[in-house]
């Protein structure tokens, strides 16, 4: 897996934990891992009907996990900080998706150490992505009053 791939591993845990509150972190995180339905079952006698869903080495799967209780343990700080920066746009008034991606691109400019432009153009891509028409403009234009 790239950067890119891990960082939207960790943009699925932390958008899901939104809607799970309070519960166990890393049996969310091993959730993340395993196939919800059962689709990619290879064998119907299989007992035990979840599998990996995708094909992430113990490395890989170690650094998302790592990286997501990292991200976690700093969620008030980092909220705090969002909170601080914008007006009108506080952390429980903003969409789930957008959130979540300006925690994590927060996180990798503050904790990481990752130059603010690309974790900032990573967030915005992820908005793009997941998010709803504006979302991109909206992650662009907060993360740019938190950048350093």
């Amino acid at each position: 897996m790239n950067r890119h791939e891990i960082r939207e591993a960790v943009f699925k845990i932390a958008f899901q934990n939104e809607f799970y509150p309070g519960k166990d972190l890393d049996e969310q995180i091993e959730n993340y891992f395993k196939d919800p339905i059962g689709e990619n079952v290879k064998d119907d006698t299989d007992d035990d009907p979840e599998i990996d869903l995708f094909e992430i080495s113990e490395e890989e799967k170690e650094e998302i996990r790592e990286e997501a209780k990292d991200l976690f343990e700093k969620i008030p700080e980092i909220d705090a900080l969002i909170n601080e920066k914008t007006e009108g746009w506080k952390t429980d008034r903003m969409g789930k998706v957008d959130l979540t991606a300006i925690r994590l691109s927060v996180y990798e400019m503050r904790y990481r150490d990752m130059a603010p432009g690309i974790s900032i153009n990573e967030a915005v891509d992820l908005a793009k992505k997941y998010g709803a028409e504006k979302s991109h403009s909206f992650v662009n234009g907060v993360l740019a009053r938190i950048a350093p």
